[in-house]
């Protein structure tokens, strides 16, 4: 893997558990959003395969309506697994990250830089490093004024935790950005 590993400072450690888990913090509040979504999710997906298999207040027209609660209930069940298995994957990758307490420090260029519209919300400006003997260390999250301030094959240096791929710091000889930095 390319790049140079560093020890994360108390500063960054700070700006990481505030990201991820501090009040305010969006990444916490969609985390709950979708922890109670999909809570909802398989307690329904439950019910319909509890109700679909047993027949219970199906009433006369039994056969029909029990294969449309078990299709439901097969496919809001694993779903919902899925979602909260993935919400404990980036949790457990983070923490691993913190426990390891290094970064990845790595000299790239600027591969492509994107908009990510996500429901109605200002969009996500996401930018691509790739750095030259391999492929690409990920796309990272930036700020709209660093997104506008980066263009393609601009030389950067991003600080990030290699397990979770969470971009500590970014800088060009244009911008910089860290975060825990204001938008």
């Amino acid at each position: 893997m390319p790049g140079t590993r560093v020890r994360l400072t108390p500063r960054e450690r700070e700006a990481v558990q505030a990201y991820w888990s501090g009040t305010g913090s969006p990444q916490r509040a969609a985390r709950r959003v979708l922890t109670a979504g999909s809570s909802v999710m398989a307690t329904v997906g439950a019910f319909c395969l509890l109700v679909g298999v047993t027949g219970a207040f199906l009433g006369p027209r039994h056969l029909k309506h029990a294969w449309v609660l078990l299709m439901m209930g097969g496919m809001l069940l694993p779903m919902a697994c899925f979602f909260l298995w993935a919400i404990r994957r980036n949790a457990r990758r983070l923490t691993e990250d913190l426990k390891l307490g290094s970064k990845l420090v790595v000299d790239g260029i600027v591969g492509d830089r994107f908009h990510v519209a996500r429901n109605g919300r200002t969009p996500d400006c996401l930018v691509r490093v790739v750095v030259p003997p391999l492929q690409e260390p990920g796309n990272f999250v930036v700020p709209e004024r660093v997104f506008r301030g980066l263009g393609k094959g601009d030389a950067v240096r991003c600080a990030y935790l290699p397990t979770s791929k969470l971009l500590l710091s970014l800088g060009s000889g244009k911008v910089f950005h860290a975060i825990g930095d204001p938008p």
